[in-house]
């Protein structure tokens, strides 16, 4: 074998394991970090349609890297501060933002 097949054939093989470790390589964490984000908001999506039933609220939930911010229309100050806490219990959330306007 000549010294250029020998150095193609070590290129392609580890080329290939590269490529295979790959495959199982751990997600990134940005990637792990995003799948958090969609957790909590789906999540307080859930308490809120729980604790405010027939809320005519319209609330936008935005979550990034676990800070959770919470802007739109509250029917009330009640609805504002149920929004809040229910917020701010769900696990994952570092901080909570509020810019939430109250008309009634």
């Amino acid at each position: 074998m000549s010294i250029r097949t020998t150095l193609i054939a070590a290129v392609v093989a580890a080329s290939s394991a590269l490529a295979a470790g790959a495959a199982f390589a751990k997600p990134s964490a940005v990637a792990v970090g995003r799948t958090q984000d969609v957790k909590i908001t789906h999540e307080l999506r859930r308490k809120l349609s729980r604790d405010l039933p027939g809320s005519s609220m319209r609330l936008h939930i935005r979550t990034r890297d676990g800070i959770v911010t919470l802007s739109g229309i509250a029917e009330s100050g009640s609805s504002e501060l149920t929004a809040l806490r229910d917020a701010q219990q769900i696990a994952g959330v570092r901080r909570v933002k509020n810019r939430m306007k109250i008309v009634s």
